[in-house]
């Protein structure tokens, strides 16, 4: 029979001898997130994009109307 500091030791030698393998679930896990965000990003700047085509009624006055919005003229 172990006695309990043996079982202890062993079971701290368990959780540091893969460190790795949390270092690579915590990166999937980022970059799932990450992926996540940036393709919410991209639907909500389309959606942008079509929503002003529709206020605009077409593409040129879209581009006419965020001309004279950058360049202030």
């Amino acid at each position: 029979m172990m006695n309990r500091e043996s079982i202890i030791q062993r079971e701290k030698g368990k959780i540091l001898t893969r460190p790795e393998a949390v270092d690579t679930e915590v990166n999937k896990v980022t970059m799932g997130a990450l992926g996540m965000f940036a393709g919410l990003v991209g639907a909500w700047a389309l959606a942008c994009i079509i929503g002003g085509i529709v206020a605009s009624t077409e593409v040129t006055g879209l581009l006419d109307g965020w001309f004279h919005a950058v360049s202030g003229l």
